[in-house]
């Protein structure tokens, strides 16, 4: 390589350095005697160079020519072949767009039933996947919207996930059933005292039972007391969150300790006569917030 290039290196100074003048003989047809002519050295420098570029030029024509550049015909194919694969790539972004807003439709009604914001905007239409002119740019527009869209599915899914979550464990911790079957002997409100006749308020509910009843907590939640006093006897407190408080009094015994976790129809105790009472019955509160609730109306089934 080294001596190719010195050789050609002597040719060039020898074709364009100072010297005696290049003398080019040129035969005509039609002249008996060749015609001669003279080229200083600028000259000679501008016919090598453009003697170089037209022999470059023939031979990438050349090149070109006879089998070194692409076939029209094989070009045509590749591009007819990349507008097809666009079309497919196009109804297949469809498909999956329409998989994504039946998403949508479910999403938002899972959100009405949650209370939580549905989505309030549908994907729509780019232009249909049949139309002739979707190429790429279509296809990429269209992912792009869809992308957006599936970001915010995705946070509406955990938004929901998490309502869900509240609602289940709301549900689970509300009082629902009833702590013991049995007859309801006294009522929520006003009442004649049992053993004065004097009216008074009733803050919860009298459910008259067999001795030794099993008594079970009406919703999940922790015990917070499990104790005995001169008036409810042998009571259990429970707390179920949200401020809500169930309580279990004249219980015959104490089946749980403080700081429990249990579930609803866990048997928190059995029915007893202890403390101011006079008959062998379930005297079962419910209470919000510290203040004292109708247990009936946190009571699915209302038959006794």
């Amino acid at each position: 390589m080294r001596r190719l290039l010195s050789t050609l290196g002597r040719l060039w100074r020898g074709l364009t350095g100072p010297g005696t003048p290049t003398h080019v003989i040129v035969f005509e047809a039609g002249r008996p005697r060749p015609r001669e002519f003279r080229l200083d050295g600028r000259l000679r420098r501008v016919v090598v160079v453009a003697g170089l570029v037209l022999l470059g030029g023939a031979g990438h024509y050349s090149f070109l020519l006879f089998g070194g550049g692409d076939d029209p015909t094989a070009l045509r194919e590749e591009r007819d072949a990349l507008r097809e694969l666009a079309r497919g790539y196009a109804v297949d972004t469809e498909r999956m767009a329409g998989r994504v807003e039946a998403v949508e439709t479910r999403m938002r009604r899972l959100a009405v039933l949650a209370g939580e914001e549905p989505i309030a905007e549908r994907i729509g239409g780019l232009g249909g996947s049949s139309d002739s002119g979707a190429g790429y740019d279509y296809v990429d527009a269209r992912l792009e919207r869809l992308s957006t869209r599936i970001a915010l599915l995705d946070r509406q899914g955990l938004a929901l996930e998490r309502a869900a979550r509240e609602k289940s464990e709301l549900i689970s911790r509300t009082p629902s059933i009833w702590p013991v079957r049995g007859y309801v002997s006294s009522r929520f409100g006003r009442r004649p005292d049992p053993f004065t006749e004097a009216i008074e308020w009733h803050a919860g509910l009298d459910i008259s039972t067999n001795r030794g009843a099993p008594v079970r907590s009406t919703a999940d939640g922790v015990v917070t007391g499990a104790s005995t006093s001169s008036t409810y006897g042998k009571q259990v407190s429970v707390s179920h969150g949200f401020g809500v408080e169930t309580r279990y009094a004249h219980l015959s015994r104490i089946d749980v300790r403080p700081g429990q976790r249990i579930r609803r129809g866990h048997i928190v105790g059995l029915v007893g006569n202890t403390g101011r009472s006079q008959a062998p019955h379930l005297h079962y509160e419910v209470r919000v917030n510290g203040r004292p609730r109708n247990p009936l109306d946190h009571i699915i089934d209302y038959t006794p």
